[in-house]
């Protein structure tokens, strides 16, 4: 059951990443018509260094490209390989491959220590570890995520999740303290109904 869950979480993550993705881009390309728009409008009879921009505006997008920032397109490559690095890993997880999806995420971690997707594979290493009883490791990535990537969207489930360990540790004053701050501070998350449940399994309130 652990690893259904594990597999049908991840599903849904990728998901989330997904819609995440096609949020931001769509950002992307209302804020990048809102400059253009604001360009004619405002400096399409400036003339001089205004003219000049409101031209380079109405290239074709094949000319835009072509004078991109290096940096910028050198962002998107290394954004682009990252993500695949955290899919491959993820398809190991999926497969159940957890050996060789830990060995790809530490893989992934040591080449992109604060990528986009650093905070996820912290997680998903303490997932890994988890359902092969490496409790110690488990403790510790998830207490990574903690700590290191406090605004994740993760930390509700690697809160929950470090409670459990902790719980399995023979750590119950630390797992129920744990389990009842995801409680308190994400009240609407689905850790958070996790860990009332967790803590009911615990004799808590």
């Amino acid at each position: 059951m652990r690893q259904e869950m594990m597999e049908m979480r991840g599903q849904l993550e990728e998901q989330a990443f997904r819609i995440e993705q096609l949020q931001q881009e769509s950002r992307d390309r209302y804020l990048d018509l809102d400059e253009r728009m604001s360009r004619l409008n405002g400096q399409g009879h400036s003339g001089g260094k205004g003219e000049s921009s409101s031209v380079a505006v109405l290239q074709p997008p094949i000319l835009n490209t072509s004078v991109a920032n290096p940096s910028e397109k050198r962002d998107q490559s290394v954004l682009k390989a990252e993500e695949a690095a955290y899919q491959s890993a993820f398809s190991l997880i999926r497969s159940k491959q957890f050996d060789d999806a830990k060995e790809a995420l530490q893989q992934q971690l040591k080449a992109y220590p604060e990528g986009r997707y650093a905070d996820n594979a912290y997680y998903w290493l303490g997932e890994v570890d988890m359902a092969q009883g490496r409790y110690d490791e488990a403790r510790d990535s998830f207490q990574v995520v903690l700590s290191d990537f406090p605004k994740s969207s993760k930390v509700p489930d690697a809160s929950y999740k470090l409670g459990r360990v902790y719980d399995l540790l023979g750590n119950q004053k630390k797992a129920k303290e744990l389990l009842e701050s995801v409680i308190k501070q994400y009240p609407e998350s689905a850790a958070s109904r996790l860990s009332d449940t967790y803590l009911r399994t615990m004799g808590g309130s």
